[in-house]
């Protein structure tokens, strides 16, 4: 309720459209005025999107509706911090890369897990589409956002963030829920993918939990349940062609996902 209040808001003070379609009283802003509008309009999507989404409630805007750019580079640095390397001098970069990722995000609502799609198109369709979509988002990644032990620590949880919202985009888009299609071969490969995104999943969590950063609010913790139960989903629909050495794989996974569940829950002091 509250952001879509706050969305609403927002949109009535003009925040979804372009500088270049404001008037000429509204144009004069300076550059620091339009950029803030960018990341307020911007910050409020993505609460708005990523709790209504995972509400399973209809969005209020859609990325048709509104015109205005992602948020610039822009270089926000204290004075004092004058040694720092281009990269850390804009606070931001994270959040430009999320927002590119939010649009991933609302596209996939709007043509795979909507109700009735705003464009008709055969899943296969909008299933390579998206797969497209999101692997040009990674790959303008740059090197401080590609998780690695060389980074520093706060560069590290970022990349590893922004790599678990890869991971869950991936188990989202092959979801073998939203498999609508009499390809066999197709369903197979989707719960491959799930398989494999699951598993990054699980390694990306111990990654977060060993640098004391885990996320424990119910958006992230859920993305954690929905990879635990999907492992099992697919395991359980080939039970009859799994190995001894992939059950023991799959225990082990399981006992690692509930060390950090038991994480979370002591810290939300469960």
């Amino acid at each position: 309720m509250i952001s879509s209040w706050a969305l609403a808001r927002a949109i009535e003070m003009g925040l979804h459209r372009s500088v270049s379609a404001w008037s000429s009283t509204e144009a004069n802003m300076d550059a620091h005025e339009i950029e803030m509008r960018k990341r307020i309009f911007w910050s409020l999507l993505v609460c708005h999107v990523t709790i209504g989404c995972k509400l399973g409630r209809p969005l209020a805007i859609r990325l048709e509706d509104f015109d205005v750019e992602l948020p610039g580079p822009v270089l926000d640095n204290l004075p004092h911090e004058v040694d720092e390397s281009n990269w850390r001098k804009c606070s931001f970069r994270i959040g430009i890369y999320s927002f590119k990722w939010l649009a991933i995000y609302m596209q996939l609502y709007s043509t795979i897990y909507t109700v009735r799609p705003f464009s008709q198109q055969p899943y296969e369709v909008a299933l390579k589409n998206l797969e497209r979509d999101l692997d040009s988002w990674v790959k303008t990644f740059p090197d401080e956002l590609h998780a690695s032990n060389s980074l520093p620590i706060q560069d590290r949880v970022c990349a590893l963030y922004l790599d678990l919202g890869h991971q869950h985009l991936r188990l989202l888009l092959h979801h073998p829920a939203l498999c609508n299609t009499p390809n066999r071969a197709l369903t197979t490969t989707n719960l491959d993918v799930c398989l494999d995104a699951s598993s990054r999943l699980l390694d990306i969590a111990g990654q977060i939990r060993d640098l004391k950063s885990l996320d424990t609010t119910w958006f992230n913790t859920t993305t954690f349940i929905a990879a635990i139960f999907t492992t099992l989903f697919a395991h359980t629909e080939r039970q009859n062609d799994i190995t001894s050495a992939e059950l023991t794989t799959l225990r082990e996974e399981m006992d690692r996902w509930l060390d950090i569940m038991g994480d979370i829950g002591q810290l939300l002091g469960a």
